[in-house]
């Protein structure tokens, strides 16, 4: 009966340790992405995932303000003063194809939910300041690369687009229409 005993406590200890590397398999990642328009302003993500799972879910925050717009076409000096904000907010989700091996690499569909906000900013003739802005709340779908360089250092490359969203902005010395939305995604990935 002692030895049944002991084979017994063997067995638990033997269970426990499999149920301790199951557990330590079944953990999840989360991270941040740091896009290449923060150049601009804020281009960030936070993501989770299961690391048995293809499905990753994330929050997208963009805020960002170009100078981009051409105001010698109508006359003004070229300054700088004339500005284009975009703030984008909302959720994504990512199916990778490879989420096994990532250190291999995965191509990943992307669907996401976003708020955008432009606002265009521009000088008048009479050298006073006008501004006309939108928002929009839309789906946008697309996909992407990404891959890794191991532990938790990645890149990801992608394009979501949404051919739903209209911004039509007009003030008297300058306009911008935009007759679909895309959200570019370079970004480098550091995943805890």
């Amino acid at each position: 009966m002692t030895i049944c005993f002991s084979y017994a406590i063997a067995d638990d200890s033997l269970s426990e340790s499999i149920n301790h590397e199951k557990q330590s398999e079944d953990s999840s990642e989360t991270g941040i992405e740091i896009g290449v328009l923060v150049t601009l302003g804020s281009d960030f993500r936070v993501f989770h995932r299961k690391s048995d799972s293809p499905w990753l879910f994330g929050v997208r925050y963009l805020d960002i303000k170009d100078d981009f717009v051409n105001e010698s076409a109508v006359g003004l000096p070229s300054d700088e003063s004339d500005k284009y904000y975009t703030k984008t907010s909302g959720l994504y989700f990512n199916y990778l194809f490879n989420h096994r091996y990532l250190d291999d690499g995965s191509y990943y569909l992307s669907g996401a939910i976003y708020n955008t906000t432009r606002k265009l900013e521009c000088d008048s003739l009479s050298g006073s300041s006008e501004s006309d802005s939108e928002s929009a709340t839309s789906v946008y779908f697309g996909g992407g690369y990404q891959g890794r360089w191991g532990n938790g250092l990645g890149y990801k490359i992608g394009l979501l687009v949404s051919p739903f969203v209209n911004f039509e902005l007009n003030t008297s010395t300058c306009s911008e229409v935009d007759e679909s939305d895309i959200d570019l995604n370079l970004s480098l990935i550091f995943a805890f």
